[in-house]
């Protein structure tokens, strides 16, 4: 599971302010987990604070994302990316390791909004508090830990229901790396 906080929502123009990495294993939250505040090198926009809780004085100090990208390829090499909204996260991922001349491309990714839709059709919102609350999970309130965590129960609440569906969309990779 893989969450991103930002200055804002274009991934050419803004920057990754925090970030969350957890792994599940076995269908279980693994206590291997990457996660830290990042300095974006910008002004952090009052709404984003206000949103997040994420402040200049939090991030002064945290190291840039060119610090922390080797650790988090590392922690993230040869995992199944799974976020909420998976098209956000990764385009901020692939613009910051772009911006170090370094190809992000993970195996596979899968969008937990894309799951919950096929798996619980007919909800009328797919927001991860809206899924949370649906599935009595707790909501990680805009932070990328807990909207990592909330995600991972999200997603291990979605493999339960339809295990049929995950092993569909995880084929592709399995025949990929025999």
């Amino acid at each position: 599971m893989v969450d991103v906080e930002t200055t804002g929502l274009a991934a050419r123009r803004d920057r990754i302010t925090e970030i969350a990495a957890i792994r599940i294993e076995n269908l279980r939250i693994s206590d291997r987990q990457f996660t830290t505040l990042v300095n974006p090198g910008c002004p952090i926009p009052a709404l984003i604070t206000e949103l997040t809780g994420i402040d200049n004085a939090m991030v002064s100090s945290a190291p840039a994302f060119q610090e922390i990208a080797p650790g988090l390829r590392e922690h993230m090499e040869g995992a199944v990316m799974v976020a909420h909204n998976a098209s956000f996260d990764m385009s901020f991922l692939r613009e910051e390791y772009a911006r170090l001349n370094t190809l992000f491309s993970p195996p596979q990714v899968l969008d937990t909004v894309s799951l919950a839709r096929r798996i619980l059709p007919g909800l009328s919102q797919y927001k991860l508090t809206s899924l949370c609350q649906h599935l009595h999970i707790k909501p990680g309130m805009h932070r990328a830990v807990g909207d990592a965590l909330a995600t991972a129960e999200l997603f291990l609440h979605l493999a339960r229901l339809a295990p049929a569906t995950l092993a569909k969309k995880l084929q592709p990779l399995e025949r990929a790396s025999c």
